[in-house]
């Protein structure tokens, strides 16, 4: 990584006990113009979500949003979705797709471009500072696809 500035504004507003609507500005800017590559990119990132609190079910929520991508060779709209239920005992679980015009793969130690993910994931709360994490990722980007299985336990002092 080069030096770079992030910026982030978001902003909450509940709307009644069953919708809030959430936006955002990210915007990215490398100190010096000519460090742009791989991992370092300036970028505008403006969002907006829709989420359905309680939907039909206790603990059912639905979150729909909206995105807007620009940086300097792309300009991308896209659209994201997450469905997570909170169940009894401490479990919730969540299904849903998102899209990042820039990710980079811990994995592979790489820069991926236009990744659509899909996933599903568990967690279960034990108690007031350990949780147990299960999730699988579908990606999908230009050159490839890729499934990602991850289990996880954390500690929170």
């Amino acid at each position: 990584y080069y030096p770079f500035d992030q910026f982030r504004l978001h902003a909450a507003k509940g709307v009644g006990e069953e919708l809030r609507v959430e936006g955002g500005l990210d915007l990215r800017r490398l100190t010096d113009a000519t460090d742009e590559g791989s991992f370092n990119r300036d970028y505008d990132r403006g969002w907006l979500s829709i989420v359905l609190l309680d939907l039909g079910l206790d603990g059912l929520d639905v979150t729909l949003p909206g995105d807007t991508w620009q940086s300097d060779d792309q300009d991308i709209a896209t659209w994201a979705l997450d469905v997570t239920r909170r169940m009894e005992e401490g479990l919730s679980l969540s299904a849903g797709s998102n899209y990042s015009l820039y990710r980079y793969d811990v994995f592979l130690d790489r820069e991926r471009d236009d990744v659509r993910l899909w996933y599903l994931r568990a967690r279960k709360k034990l108690d007031k500072s350990w949780s147990l994490e299960a999730s699988w990722d579908f990606q999908d980007d230009d050159t490839d696809e890729y499934h990602v299985l991850m289990l996880g336990a954390t500690w929170r002092f």
